[in-house]
């Protein structure tokens, strides 16, 4: 059954980065997970539960990729924010797919105000510690935390939308530019 889910979700990511959200239509969507329409509305009774799950399911292995970089001593933690930002930029480049149905899912009426809560609370829980920490210590600028989270993970999504979308042989200076840019705006 998990299996089944999974399978759904993967196709609902691929089939938005092909014909977008909007022509992502259930239909599409058993057929590109090979799954009958009528297994998909057992696990998925409609499209807005199908398209919460799957942005669920990115942010959850967006924050598992980066939950690691801070189990650290506080001696450290203003290199692991730094090569959490690195990391965090590099995952939704590598991940240009989840990207992109992200992207699309925060600028739909999908999104809700209840997703949006959900996003920043789940954040808040993972990271807000971190950067309270972080700012205590005097590694990063003595910004609200809560302004400091917002405003940081829409930079790194929006960096690498700027990543994603240039020339092959410009994206690792585009790179180094939007963490250059990043880390500059937060560090003391």
């Amino acid at each position: 059954m998990r299996d089944t889910k999974e399978k759904i979700i993967a196709a609902t990511v691929a089939l938005t980065e092909e014909i977008g959200l909007e022509g992502a239509a259930t239909a599409k969507i058993a057929g590109k997970a090979s799954v009958a329409i009528g297994t998909l509305f057992h696990h998925f009774p409609n499209k807005q539960i199908l398209f919460e799950a799957t942005y669920r399911h990115i942010m959850d292995h967006y924050v598992w990729h980066l939950i690691g970089f801070f189990d650290y001593p506080d001696e450290q933690i203003g290199k692991q924010v730094k090569k959490a930002i690195r990391a965090s930029v590099d995952y939704w480049v590598r991940n240009w797919r989840y990207f992109a149905f992200v992207d699309q899912m925060i600028s739909s009426h999908y999104f809700t105000a209840e997703i949006a809560e959900e996003t920043k609370s789940k954040m808040d829980k993972h990271f807000g510690q971190l950067f309270k920490l972080a700012r205590r210590k005097g590694f990063i600028k003595k910004y609200d935390y809560q302004v400091l989270l917002d405003i940081l993970f829409r930079t790194i999504f929006q960096s690498a939308a700027v990543i994603i979308d240039t020339e092959e042989d410009k994206k690792e200076k585009y790179r180094a530019e939007c963490l250059r840019f990043i880390w500059s705006s937060i560090k003391p």
